[in-house]
This record gives structure tokens, C-alpha cells and sequence, in this order.
């Protein structure tokens, strides 16, 4: 494997057990705030496009949606287009968690994770991972721009 690949995932693995370790106090995963912060953007989603915007199979997406919804985090309802497909939405509880973990962690997160950067570097740093994220097949959209 090459350095740099390796060097990666390390840092993204480095990365994720910060972030899921801070979100222990929220009995949350990373996988949820995820789901969670893309929802604060929409009034509702159709959940198949939540699992293609998030990259999640459907059975992942059902797992982690029924654990939120049974906490309040989120609703599910039928969709007005097809009853067969379930629109998803954030709750005023959801959201309000959102808010308090972006109060309260967003801040050391970003400290923490740029640490000795520069903005110039972290913007390119960001560049490029959106880059390689490309190159390896993501094609979609970024959610936190």
C-alpha cells in the first residue's frame, strides 16, 4: 500500500473514533449526526436519496433511521409521490441536538483536527480530499458546503 493511501486511512480512522468517542455523551454515532446535520438542510428527503447522498445501503439507512426515530431525532412518513417510499425529516428534538453538539464540539473538533495548519493548507487539504474522494467514486454531493 502506498504511503499516502495508508497515511489516509489512519487519519480517518484517527479522525472517526475522536468523533464517535465525543458523540458518546449524545448516545449517537457519526453515521447519525451525519444523517442528522444533512436533514437540518431540507424540510424532507426521500430516504433512498439520504442513503445515496450519505453513501449507505438500505438496510444500514433502516437500521440507524428506526434507532433515531424511536429517540425523536427524526420522523419518517409516508411520501406524497409513492406510498411505498418513506420521505424522511428532522424533529424540533433533532435538531436541537444538532445545535447543542455543534455549540459545544464543533469548535475543539475543528481546533483538534487542523491543528498547525494553515487556512490556505486547509482549504487545499480540503480540495484534495474532495478530490480523491472523486477519484475513488463518490459522485455525491457535498453536504457541508
Amino acid at each position: 500500500m502506498h504511503a499516502t493511501i495508508f497515511a489516509l486511512k489512519r487519519a480517518y480512522q484517527a479522525t472517526h473514533k475522536y468523533i464517535n468517542d465525543r458523540l458518546s455523551d449524545y448516545e449517537l454515532s457519526s453515521a447519525q449526526l451525519d444523517i442528522l446535520i444533512y436533514l437540518c438542510g431540507c424540510e424532507q428527503l426521500e430516504q433512498r436519496r439520504l442513503e445515496s447522498v450519505l453513501g449507505v445501503t438500505s438496510a444500514t439507512m433502516a437500521k440507524l433511521l428506526i434507532s433515531m426515530e424511536k429517540r425523536g431525532l427524526i420522523k419518517r412518513i409516508p411520501s406524497l409521490n409513492d406510498a411505498r417510499v418513506k420521505d424522511v425529516m428532522i424533529s424540533p428534538k433533532g435538531k436541537n441536538l444538532v445545535d447543542e453538539i455543534r455549540h459545544e464540539q464543533d469548535v475543539a473538533l475543528t481546533k483538534q483536527f487542523f491543528e498547525g495548519f494553515s487556512k490556505t493548507e486547509m482549504a487545499l487539504l480540503t480540495e484534495w480530499l474532495r478530490r480523491v474522494a472523486h477519484n475513488m467514486g463518490d459522485t455525491s454531493e457535498n453536504i457541508f458546503d
